[in-house]
This record gives structure tokens, sequence and C-alpha cells, in this order.
């Protein structure tokens, strides 16, 4: 393998690395957005009970309750934004392995070419030699 094609054969893996990372952020960010509104759920669910002890309890799960849905709005714009970072990574990947096809090709022709002419060069070496 050429030094160009083991350079784009590098830049390859690592942009795999990158896509897999950038993939693995945003599961973790649609997970931890799905674990917030399970717990905003739960707390509607315990202000729709009828129960008079709670009613000591609903400052604090009034507060809870907006400090979830702030965290939930921040997952969301970062959702959004590693969405995105998602997308350029994969056109960056994409572009990647087009260039690793094209070097890879281009090496491949030099090669058969090279074979050609050393080819064509011991047929007209054979044939100048029995010339008389």
């Amino acid at each position: 393998m050429a030094d160009r094609t083991k350079k784009v054969a590098r830049i390859l893996k690592v942009q795999q690395d990158m896509q897999k990372l950038a993939d693995w952020r945003l599961a973790t960010l649609r997970r931890e957005a799905g674990e917030l509104a399970v717990a905003q759920e739960e707390i509607v669910a315990v202000f729709n009970d009828d129960d008079r002890l709670h009613g000591i309890l609903i400052d604090p799960m009034a507060r809870r309750l907006r400090m979830l849905a702030a965290e939930a709005d921040r997952v969301k714009v970062e959702t959004v934004a590693q969405e995105q970072r998602v997308l350029v990574q994969s056109r960056k990947l994409k572009q990647t392995e087009r260039l690793l096809e094209r070097t890879t090709q281009e090496e491949e022709r030099a090669r058969e070419r090279r074979e050609l002419e050393a080819l064509l060069d011991a047929v007209l070496a054979k044939r100048d030699a029995s010339l008389p």
C-alpha cells in the first residue's frame, strides 16, 4: 500500500472512531431525555394523587419538576446540536471513504501501468536481442 493510501486509511480510521463517538453521545442524550421524561411523569402522577399527605411536599416537588423541565430543555438543545454534529461527521466519513477508494484505484492503475510497461520492455528487449 502506497504512502498516500496508508495516510488516507489512517484518516478513515480516525473518522470512523469520531463517528462512533458522535453516535454514542447522541444515544446518551436520547437516553437522558427519556429518563427525564419518566421522572417528570412520575412527579405529575404524584401531583394527581388525591392524598392529603402530599400537601407538604408540593413546593419541593414543583421545584423538582421545574428543574427537570429545564434539564429536559437543555438536553433537547444538546440533542439537536449533536444530531447536526453526527450529520457533519457522517459526511466527513463518506468523503474519506470515497477518497480512500479513489487513491486505491489510482494506485491499482499505476501498478497495472508499471506491469504493462515492464512487459512491453521485456518483449521489445527480446525482439531487439534477436535481430541480426
